[in-house]
């Protein structure tokens, strides 16, 4: 079975733009770093970041919600 990691972050006022909503950059930032303890895990070795699909964003994160990510 493939090892998950979940992690959660706080929307903060530093993470979010003048509209009030999460940056992009911050949003992928996290996504990278769930996904580098899963493959870490995975791997039992040193691992990085080589190349990153296209990612769509659909909805707003807005200030204080709760963002829980799952990688596997």
């Amino acid at each position: 079975m493939r090892p998950k990691t979940r992690t959660v972050h706080l929307v903060r006022p530093p993470d979010c733009n003048h509209y009030g909503n999460l940056y992009g950059g911050t949003a992928m930032a996290w996504m990278d770093e769930a996904a580098f303890v899963a493959a870490t895990r995975y791997a039992r070795c040193k691992v990085v970041t080589v190349h990153t699909d296209a990612i769509d964003f659909h909805h707003p994160v807005p200030q204080g919600s709760i963002v829980e990510l799952v990688a596997w």
